[in-house]
């Protein structure tokens, strides 16, 4: 008689632990649908991660160039590869290509100079979550060379020394080896023994990472430096040394113009669109037409030097500073610095030369070669694109001052001649577009006057 009592509220239970018992079968079925891969895919949720796998980590917070070889290596790699980006000055490459074709997760960090440490921050935080999820998990890098504190140091100060499967390491310039070369062999930071033995102690904590040189990380972990005209280091005497001691470091060339020839159409296009270039309004514009681009510097918001620059362009523009050779007419065409710093010339020069097509300032000039779209001649600004020409490829070389760290190595291999050389002050004048204001040597000499 007690049973049967009791049978309703006996009947009641039994029917919520039915519904409770529904509800977790439903949460784990769920839990077991976002370890697979349709449900990822199907959301646009990050994948869920295997066991023991290996992601490659695109890390850029800082400048252009390496961001674009990191655009490469991330195009050659197979799309199954597992991958994670973030390039301050690209952001958003989820709006230029699917994410989820290349097995990628983007990490959007502020599209704003300066915020370093925060970047460095988002990254790192999505990468030890991957790591305390999959303690397995191996990570392959690929990061600024000259800022490794930043890019590079804090993950290695956090994951363990066998969770880091490779390290690439890629110029903040191109020709950064040779431009800094008086860097690379200061007397402070010798190549020795007792930098290796450092290395240890800076992993474990023990001492800070910013006493252990930056070209001392082969030694502790599987690397490999990414460097434009690396065949001419053992001819540099400022680079002996350094050689030297990087010779049990795989070495890879940078060149642009074999990546042409050795990637595949697909890969090729991959990179145009992660770099922000539009193939296909400039292919016809710049393949095989004659063409000058002029490539605006980093005046650091200084007005003469704005001005200046237009005034030098004005005189190339007029083919009396430099003739251009040939009958043909030239197609001109302009970029600005892509430093989210720098000045953005659009405004001045729709109004000044309307007739010069402009370049996307973010669109590295190195695409041009891979595109197979190098201009004719370059002119502009002394900065690392002129590593990747040749002297027949420049019209002008500008120089800021004096202290041009670029100009040693150019001059020596030929890749720009002293007759191609402009000194930026020498245009610096208060009456724009006056061609009296040319007062140079240089300009008198190619003038007769």
């Amino acid at each position: 008689m007690l049973f049967i009592a009791h049978l309703p509220e006996i009947k009641y239970n039994w029917a919520i632990m039915k519904k409770f018992a529904l509800l977790f079968i439903c949460f784990f079925m769920l839990g077991l649908a976002l370890q697979s891969v349709w449900v990822p895919r199907l959301f646009n949720l990050p994948m869920p991660f295997k066991r023991g796998e290996t992601v490659h980590v695109f890390f850029e917070p800082y400048a252009t160039n390496p961001a674009l070889s990191e655009m490469v290596e991330f195009a050659r790699l197979p799309k199954s590869a597992r991958k994670l980006i973030a390039w301050h000055r690209f952001a958003n490459r989820k709006n230029v290509i699917d994410l989820k074709e290349y097995n990628a997760e983007e990490i959007n960090i502020p599209p704003k100079e300066g915020y370093y440490g925060y970047s460095t921050q988002k990254v790192l935080e999505r990468v030890l979550q991957i790591y305390l999820d999959n303690p397995e998990t191996r990570f392959v890098f690929y990061v600024n060379l000259t800022h490794q504190n930043v890019t590079l140091v804090p993950f290695l100060k956090v994951l363990p020394q066998e969770n880091i499967a490779h390290i690439h390491l890629f110029e903040d310039g191109y020709g950064e080896f040779f431009k800094q070369a008086h860097v690379y062999t200061n007397n402070n930071r010798p190549f020795d023994a007792h930098s290796v033995k450092k290395l240890p102690d800076a992993h474990k904590g023990l001492i800070p990472w910013e006493t252990v040189f930056n070209i001392s990380i082969h030694k502790l972990y599987p690397a490999t430096y990414h460097i434009m005209h690396a065949d001419k280091m053992d001819d540099e005497p400022q680079l002996k040394y350094l050689y030297a001691w990087l010779k049990d470091a795989p070495i890879e060339q940078i060149d642009f113009d074999e990546l042409r020839e050795t990637m595949t159409e697909e890969q090729k296009q991959t990179v145009y669109k992660l770099a922000g270039f539009d193939y296909k309004k400039f292919y016809p514009l710049l393949h095989g037409k004659p063409t000058v681009l002029y490539t605006f510097g980093f005046t650091f918001g200084h007005t003469e030097s704005e001005q200046a620059e237009l005034n030098l362009l004005t005189a190339l523009k007029t083919g009396k500073l430099i003739p251009l050779k040939g009958n043909k007419p030239y197609q001109w065409f302009y970029k600005s610095h892509p430093s989210l710093k720098a000045k953005n010339y659009t405004r001045e020069m729709k109004i000044l030369f309307p007739d010069m097509i402009e370049i996307p300032a973010q669109v590295p000039f190195e695409v041009l070669i891979l595109a197979d779209c190098k201009p004719t001649l370059t002119a502009g600004f002394g900065s690392s694109l002129f590593y990747s020409l040749n002297a027949e490829d420049v019209l002008a070389y500008v120089k800021r001052s004096n202290n041009d760290n670029y100009l040693k190595f150019l001059t020596k291999y030929n890749l720009v001649k002293p007759n191609q050389i402009l000194n930026l002050t020498d245009f610096i004048d208060y009456a724009p577009m006056n061609e009296n204001r040319f007062k140079s040597d240089l300009f008198n000499y190619r003038n007769g006057l």
